[in-house]
């Protein structure tokens, strides 16, 4: 329920990535150790400097497809969460066996890998931008004087007006007003998406009602 675009998937398979990268860093620099003070400068330079952000690209292919699952009505859907472990495997692979290639095909590698990224981040602002988009179109049937003005959509539908909002709220309430403004636009982010799940069929309406009413 909480995957809503390619943006989530990301963070949560990356946050995987991150932490498998953590284990797997450490375990080849107290490798490295072993063989002396060049081997483990050199296995520090390559794993913590030249591909810090690998381990984090391959998970957050599997964060992808499952997050496109869970945007499909029920079993439609399953297919995507193999296809991005096989993409993830399939990077993964190719970085393995260049770490053992030569300089040419080391470097091959990482032009495909740089790709995979740039294409990510592509992925993320334009999801990023349909969820902000989202917003117009889906809260105006939500206003109300007490709870959401058509002034408070406008703002909620742009990336810029949003942080002006929470900028004047810090500025006029401190530090718990910003808290407090962040908090409004992140629940009106969730009614919206929820509202978005249920008119494509991937929410029950009772599950709806109860989320709105949240």
């Amino acid at each position: 329920a909480e995957l809503d675009g390619v943006s989530d998937g990301v963070v949560y398979g990356a946050m995987v990535g991150l932490g498998f990268a953590l284990v797997s860093n450490l375990f080849a620099y107290v490798q490295a150790e072993r063989s002396g003070l060049s081997a483990l400068v050199s296995a520090f330079f390559q794993r913590g400097m030249l591909t810090p952000l690998w381990d984090p690209l391959f998970s957050s292919m599997i964060g992808v497809g499952v997050a496109y699952a869970a945007m499909q009505p029920w079993r439609r859907g399953r297919w995507s969460v193999l296809a991005g472990w096989m993409l993830a495997v399939l990077l993964h692979t190719l970085w393995d066996d260049s770490v053992r290639a030569g300089a040419a095909r080391t470097a091959v590698v990482y032009v495909v890998l740089l790709a995979a990224f740039v294409v990510l981040m592509l992925g993320m602002v334009r999801d990023r931008r349909r969820i902000v988009g989202l917003m117009m179109e889906c809260l105006t049937r939500f206003t109300d004087p007490a709870v959401m003005t058509g002034d408070d959509v406008k703002m909620l539908a742009d990336l810029r007006h949003r942080r002006m909002a929470r900028q004047w709220a810090r500025l006029h309430c401190g530090l718990r007003g910003a808290k407090t403004m962040a908090g409004y636009q992140l629940t009106a982010t969730e009614l919206a998406l929820a509202y978005d799940r249920a008119r494509n069929g991937e929410m029950e309406p009772d599950a709806f009602d109860a989320r709105r009413d949240s």
